[in-house]
């Protein structure tokens, strides 16, 4: 009895080396002929950067605040350009307005005797009454507050150009973490599926061999097991990948459902980099020391804008003015004039600003 049970063991064993070479052979064949005739599309990993810098919703809205910030320099700009502003008004009462002055109402003298000396009764004629005023204004001493307005409207757009830089690298970037991570997890799939049909094909041998009483029980019970364990961890690694593609879809701005396939092993680029020259391309270049130093451009140019407030506002204009009524006659007014518009002195609160655009100018220095 030992010795059959002894020999039953051993025809298992060889059974097994068998079996696995063999059915390795067929599904790696298998596994070809599968890829060959998969009809799911390929995302390369160039063309998911790519897709992802062009439809990211967070890239295009940085490249929305750039397009406004370009807008409201060009805004700003129009102010330097004279200021044209038109008054027009016209009316007809719709019932004549009539009032009485009693005699002596405006006092009574000995030598006019009272005034009026009659009572008087005054009523407004219902008629069309026109006013037109118009105005042309150059501003003067505006100018240059609106030069230091402008280049802190320049800074504000190149801040926005580095915020869009920052943004499609840091996209870039998670793009190319989570495709090695779908890749990385499509391979452990692909090898998952392959051991599970695998033991699928060995377990119906080993029923086969144990109904000729060539295995024991315990052997078919151990390859079920292993095919329960080899199921649930094949479902573990699916449901993985398909939360990674629907994360990727989400930054490539796609349907979360869209379905494709990545490249098992993607081929990143493989140049040598110097330390040091990489160490001073960063230094220029990053986006957050660029944006760091347009803070303090910005801060400088904030300090000299609150100093300008000083500046009287000094504009040159003209005006004409029209007024029209139907028994009266037109007349009309022109006139040339400079404006001076002087602020109240307020030396705390202008001191209190300077000082502020100051501190938040030395706070940018030394971030």
């Amino acid at each position: 009895m030992r010795r059959s049970t002894w020999s039953a063991h051993n025809g298992t064993k060889r059974l097994c080396a068998y079996q696995t070479i063999r059915w390795a052979f067929i599904l790696g064949t298998l596994g070809l002929l599968a890829r060959a005739q998969d009809t799911v599309p390929v995302l390369t990993i160039d063309d998911a950067v790519a897709l992802a810098l062009k439809e990211n919703l967070r890239v295009q809205s940085a490249t929305l605040d750039v397009d406004r910030a370009k807008e409201d320099t060009a805004a700003l700009k129009t102010n330097r350009l004279p200021q044209f502003q038109v008054y027009a008004l016209g009316g007809e009462t719709l019932r004549p307005i009539s009032f009485t002055i009693p005699q002596g109402a405006l006092g009574s003298y000995s030598a006019t005797g009272p005034i009026p000396a009659h009572s008087s009764s005054i009523t407004t004629p219902q008629q069309f009454t026109g006013f037109i005023f118009g105005q042309a204004a150059q501003p003067l001493s505006q100018l240059w507050k609106i030069h230091l307005a402008l280049i802190s409207s320049r800074i504000s757009e190149d801040i926005a150009k580095e915020k869009l830089r920052q943004q499609r690298k840091d996209t870039a970037q998670s793009v190319r973490e989570l495709y090695y991570q779908i890749a990385q997890t499509q391979t452990q799939v692909e090898s998952a599926e392959a051991i599970e049909k695998y033991l699928v094909e060995l377990g119906g041998e080993t029923n086969r061999k144990l109904v000729e009483l060539a295995v024991l029980k315990g052997d078919s019970l151990s390859v079920r097991v292993r095919l329960s364990q080899q199921r649930y961890q094949l479902v573990k690694l699916r449901d993985q990948s398909k939360t990674e593609k629907e994360s990727l879809n989400r930054l490539l701005g796609r349907d979360l459902e869209s379905e494709f396939s990545v490249e098992v092993q993607p081929m990143p680029a493989a140049d040598e980099i110097d330390l040091s020259a990489a160490h001073r391309v960063a230094l220029s270049q990053r986006p957050e020391i660029q944006e760091a130093q347009l803070d303090t451009r910005k801060a400088e140019t904030e300090v000299r804008r609150e100093r300008a407030k000083y500046i009287p506002d000094i504009s040159a204009g003209f005006t004409y003015a029209l007024f029209s009524q139907r028994e009266l006659r037109t007349a009309e007014r022109l006139e040339c004039r400079v404006y001076l518009a002087v602020a109240a002195l307020r030396l705390g609160p202008k001191a209190s600003r300077n000082a502020s655009a100051a501190g938040c100018n030395q706070a940018v220095d030394a971030r």
